[in-house]
């Protein structure tokens, strides 16, 4: 499930040497949740679907 991902994702930065660089900014990968992304992947079941 999303959220044992998203668990997993926290365990593994925990302590992780990225966490402590000050040029660095750790964000969620979430790139599919534009109204954009969302079309594209209904077309695409859609296409799949016929």
């Amino acid at each position: 499930s999303q959220f044992v991902d998203l668990i997993s994702a926290k365990k593994m930065l925990l302590g992780h040497v990225l966490q402590d660089m000050p040029n660095v900014i750790i964000t969620p990968h979430n790139a599919f949740h534009s109204k954009e992304a969302l079309r594209e992947i209904n077309e695409i079941t859609v296409k799949n679907l016929q």
